[in-house]
């Protein structure tokens, strides 16, 4: 299996509903569930990410 193919099963679970996607400055791009709310700070400087554990 190769990216193209793993890219586009991503697009098919976000169009679903499925995933959210987040893209990040680095041109990262980050993928959850649904079904979690799960919340990031990410440091305008450092360009550094972390997970929060509930929203601030």
């Amino acid at each position: 299996m190769g990216l193209a193919t793993v890219y586009r099963g991503l697009q098919v679970l976000i169009k679903k509903g499925l995933i959210h996607s987040r893209g990040h400055q680095t041109g990262e791009v980050l993928y959850n569930l649904v079904e979690r709310d799960t919340y990031y700070l990410t440091c305008v400087y450092c360009v550094v990410t972390i997970r929060l554990n509930s929203c601030p």
